[in-house]
Formats: structure tokens, sequence, C-alpha cells
């Protein structure tokens, strides 16, 4: 393992470039123990393998570098003899499954993404692979101590239906803080602030202050507060403003939903090793959820979870992050506290459901009293009469 450090500082840097978390690293270092051991393997199965710098053969089917990832579901040969890129693409796996999650042990969040036919050797070396990261740390850490992602369940990001971009970047931001709130309830609420009494039109989410008015009556303690950015390209004041309160509303733990308004030569460009979104079919008017930052200053960048696209959490520059918001707005916490979050809300009636339980009790009435009054108006007036003033 003559190499192992300078293998592992590679694996280190791409999972922070993806915005990965200790644990998420660690598990990366378990799973490098297993495979390789921190040997660089080619694999004569794999024959474009021997082209690239390696310390040793193979011989498990036509597994190939630290990962021992094969050709039929990883990368290009090239991918996955470099350090750095294999572990990208571990990584990019990863990032699918909450691994932060103490509903399993870490192990068995590499073997989600490996497959492998011994799953219980990644959990058997979790404790090396965490003193090999509490090692190197220190060396790395003055690159990366300007970055801060905030956790969310990776899962709940795709949006549920074509016009609910804006109601799901909303449930992202709420569930970094433990807050469970169903995304049609979510956009039924926000549809009710829009439109009275006339349900979801389908038309989305006309503009972000609709998003902090939800908001601002779920966690009044946050202070969400939209701003809108008229000027196309933005202005230096306009950035300026945009970064402080990214970043305020961040390091209070509440992510920031941001309208992009993307147009075909500006689609968001991943950065730090993140691939970029796949934007298509010409202007794009999408809410997204900005969930962490890079503060480093020669890569200002910003963490985007993004609903409607693959991939669905990458990287952007700052620079990009604030074109693409203009001429509409967004919505972030005008706060400096960073309270526990409270309790997540499970209860099979929250307030969300029993208003959405009450409204559809109302009309249903309305509906029988019509039914009544057309077929003996006598019995309405007298209802009417005995309710009057109750």
């Amino acid at each position: 393992m003559q190499n192992l450090d300078r293998y592992a500082k590679q694996v280190l840097k791409a999972g922070r470039d993806l915005g990965i978390g200790p644990r998420g690293i660690v598990i990366a270092f378990a799973t490098v123990f297993v495979e390789s051991n921190w040997v660089m393997y080619a694999n004569k199965a794999d024959p474009e393998s021997l082209n690239f710098p390696h310390e040793a053969f193979s011989y498990d089917a036509n597994s190939v570098g630290l990962f021992q990832q094969r050709a039929e579901w990883w990368g290009t040969c090239a991918d996955r003899m470099d350090p750095y890129r294999s572990a990208v693409m571990f990584y990019n796996s990863l990032k699918r499954y909450p691994y932060n999650s103490d509903a399993n042990s870490p192990g068995s969040w590499a073997q989600r993404v490996q497959g492998s036919a011994f799953p219980a050797r990644y959990d058997e070396r979790f404790n090396e692979a965490q003193r090999l990261y509490d090692r190197l740390v220190g060396d790395v850490e003055p690159e990366v101590v300007m970055e801060k992602v905030l956790d969310y369940d990776r899962r709940i990001v795709t949006q549920e239906t074509g016009w609910w971009c804006g109601p799901a970047a909303t449930q992202v931001v709420l569930d970094s803080r433990g807050i469970k709130i169903p995304e049609s309830l979510i956009a039924g609420q926000i549809e009710q602030i829009e439109n009275p009494g006339r349900g979801d039109d389908r038309d989305g989410t006309d503009y972000v202050g609709l998003i902090e008015k939800f908001l601002d009556r779920q966690v009044p303690e946050a202070n969400f507060t939209s701003v809108y950015m008229p000027k196309d390209p933005p202005t230096k004041a306009q950035k300026d403003k945009l970064w402080a309160d990214l970043k305020r509303s961040i390091d209070a733990g509440w992510g920031v939903v941001a309208n992009f308004v993307a147009p075909p030569n500006n689609y968001p460009r991943g950065v730090k090793g993140s691939r970029g979104p796949a934007y298509g079919g010409g202007t794009v008017y999408h809410y997204v959820a900005l969930m962490g930052y890079d503060d480093s200053p020669s890569r200002r960048a910003v963490w985007v979870a993004d609903s409607g696209f693959q991939p669905q959490g990458y990287w952007i520059s700052f620079d990009q992050c604030a074109t693409l918001i203009p001429p509409k707005g967004y919505c972030y916490a005008n706060t400096s506290a960073s309270a526990p979050a409270p309790p997540p809300v499970n209860q099979p009636d929250s307030v969300l459901e029993l208003s959405a339980k009450v409204d559809r009790l109302s009309d249903a009435l309305m509906t029988l009293l019509a039914l009544i009054e057309r077929s003996n108006p006598e019995v309405i007036r007298s209802y009417l009469e005995l309710t009057k003033g109750n």
C-alpha cells in the first residue's frame, strides 16, 4: 500500500468536491480497503487497462482500479483507472441512498453500490477507514473548510408532477430540518394561497413569494424572505446580496428556494467534479433548492438539489447561479439562529392533512345541502334558521 495516502487524498477530494459528508467518504475508504486494499489493479480481461499506470493484475472477472469497477457498469476505462474519477462514479451512485442514516450499517450502503458477494466485509474495514480519514483530514481541511452542504433525503427530490418543481424544492428545504411534509400537501397549500377555492391550476408556482407565504405559515421562526433580481445580467450589488443571503440561510440550517430561468446557452454546468443537469427543449423555467455553498475564493460554488432533471444534485459556480435567477427571485431564511430542528412531522394527521380534510368535508356538506334544497326547500330553510349565529 505504498500509494495509500496519495490515492486516499484523491478519493477524499472527490467526495468533498461532490458535497459528500464525512460518513460517505469513510464508506468509500472502507470500500477501497475491501476491493483493492489501495492497490491500482489492471486486468488482462480489460486489455485497455494495461495502458494505464498500475501496480498489479486483478483476475476477478474484468474488474479494474481501486474500486474494482467493471466495464459493463462503470464509465470508461480511463475513469475506472483514475483514483479521482473512479471515486466520483462511486459517490454519484452512493448519493442515491441515505448513507448518513443509522437505519442501516455503513457497510450496507457500500453494498448497495458495489453488489458484492461478500457484503459483510465493508463493515469489517469501517473502523480502519475511519482512522485513515481522521489521519488525512488535517492535511486537506484548509482547502475545504469553507464548504458547507445541508443534509437532506435524496429520495424525495424528484417532483411528483410536471409542474410541482416549486413544492418539490420547498419539500427538500424543510426535509433538511427534519420536517416531513408530503409534496402534494405543500402543492395544495401553495395553490390555495395563489388561487383560493379554485384548486390546482396546473401552471406551476407563479412567483417565489407564494412559497415564502407557505413557509412563513409553517416555520415563522425562519423568517423566510423573498428577493427579486430584476436586472439581467445581475449587477454586482445583486450578486453580493445573493451570496450574503445564501450563506446566511444555509449557515442557519435552511436551504434557499430559487427560481431559475435557463436559456439554452446558459444551462447549468457542473463544476467540482459533478455533472450538470440534462436541461433541454428551449428556455427552462424551474424552481430548485440551493442546499450548500463552497466559499473558497478561487471556486465559489453552490450545491443544487434539482427535482426535475438528472442528476438531481450538482455543483455549479456561484457566478453562473447568479445569472440563472434574473429576472425572477429566491426565498431565503433571514435569520442567524440555528435552532435545533423540530421533531419530524410524521403524524398521520398533520396540520396540513387536517386542513385538507376540513376542505373536503366542507365541499361535501355544501353539495349535500344543495341537493336537499332542490328536493325540499323548506328543509334547508329550517336548517339555516336553526344554525343562524352558530
